[in-house]
């Protein structure tokens, strides 16, 4: 059984990656909040994959979302180079909080 409710998580994880290349933003939204909640490291890759395909709302909450777990701060790694200065400064000020902003140094500490 436990095995079978693996199967259909990893089945809802594929589908939540495929919706992000949907062409409708609520349906990659919808996605983008779902693959964030969940702790899977599969659902953090298929976020990363796609985030430079996102639109910018979207892309703002994939940034917004991947503070509530810690693995996924990678997503605002990369935010640091999104080309909309808004998500980039989110980005820097919530990896900032996580004391990791520019490459895992803090800029107070020079």
């Amino acid at each position: 059984v436990a095995q079978d409710a693996h199967a259909d998580g990893q089945s809802v994880v594929t589908a939540l990656g495929d919706a992000l290349k949907d062409s409708d933003p609520a349906v990659q939204a919808f996605a983008v909040q779902n693959l964030a909640d969940r702790t899977d490291p599969q659902a953090l890759e298929y976020l990363r994959n796609a985030y430079q395909g996102l639109d910018p709302a979207n892309r703002m909450l994939a940034v917004e979302t991947a503070v509530q777990d810690e693995g996924s701060q990678q997503i605002l790694q990369d935010a640091l180079q999104d080309p909309d200065a808004n998500i980039r400064a989110t980005a820097a000020e919530l990896l900032k909080q996580f004391g990791q902003s520019n490459g895992g140094t803090n800029p107070d500490s020079k």
